[in-house]
């Protein structure tokens, strides 16, 4: 009953709203926009390196800190994984070293999403933890919308992701990295991509995840993020929540309803 009761209430705060029909079509003139007298094909807008400026502003040591490790903070020798989250009661992806842990883990996990409307499709994800440091991560999201016509289109977005383990908390893991997301509709478009995430195991059986995947594909802002929360029933997961699409200025936000295993 408590676990109904988290769940109705995260549904509450992350209700995604109906939007107009050919969103699809929308998203692909987003992308097509940038192409018409220009060959440039990754345009991020702006200041290619505001992100350089950000690390300067907030200072050497506490940018290096933020973004690879504090002094006397635990360093990924320092930890072992769980077998599967709450293996024993209260640890989430990481455990201490003198618990008998493992030195490698591989987490699948699928889900349907909608938006309400006529849009709908799945996600599929592959999460590949070599050592405790890093996380090679490959994701799907497979998108259909159904036309007044009676036809239907179709979209899809790929992610494949090199991550770094930030923190790796016994209940807290945060990551950040980049790759490369493809998108693919009536053309096929790339791009240098950032992403970065956390999963917060706050209390048995449950735990909060959210995570944003952020590119410019021909020059256009793409983001792709997610938030859910997690049902962890020993190596299996069920999980519920949102996810969120934009590029350039359609935004699409998606139910999304899926379960996952851990290795």
């Amino acid at each position: 009953m408590k676990i109904t009761c988290y769940l109705l209430l995260f549904f509450a705060t992350c209700q995604p709203l109906n939007s107009s029909a050919q969103i699809i079509d929308n998203i692909e003139k987003s992308l097509d926009s940038r192409s018409s007298g220009s060959k440039e094909t990754f345009n991020s807008g702006g200041n290619e390196y505001w992100w350089l400026e950000l690390v300067l502003e907030i200072g050497y040591y506490g940018s290096y800190g933020l973004l690879f490790g504090f002094e006397d903070e635990p360093r990924p020798n320092d930890v072992m994984f769980s077998n599967y989250p709450y293996e024993d009661g209260k640890n989430g992806l990481y455990q201490p070293l003198d618990l008998a842990g493992y030195r490698v883990r591989t987490e699948v996990l699928a889900h349907l999403q909608t938006n309400e409307d006529a849009l709908f499709g799945g996600y599929g994800q592959i999460r590949f933890f070599p050592n405790r440091a890093m996380t090679i991560d490959v994701n799907h999201l497979q998108l259909f919308e159904q036309l007044e016509d009676g036809g239907n289109d179709r979209f899809s977005i790929t992610n494949f992701n090199l991550q770094f383990n930030r923190v790796r908390n016994e209940k807290f893991h945060l990551w950040w990295g980049g790759g490369l997301m493809l998108l693919n509709g009536d053309l096929l478009y790339g791009s240098p991509s950032f992403s970065s995430g956390f999963d917060w195991f706050f209390k048995k059986p449950l735990s909060l995840h959210a995570e944003t995947q952020v590119a410019f594909p021909n020059g256009v802002f793409t983001r792709q993020n997610q938030a859910r929360m997690q049902v962890h029933l020993g190596r299996f997961m069920v999980y519920a929540g949102t996810l969120g699409l934009r590029v350039e200025d359609v935004r699409v936000p998606n139910w999304i309803l899926g379960t996952g295993i851990y290795f």
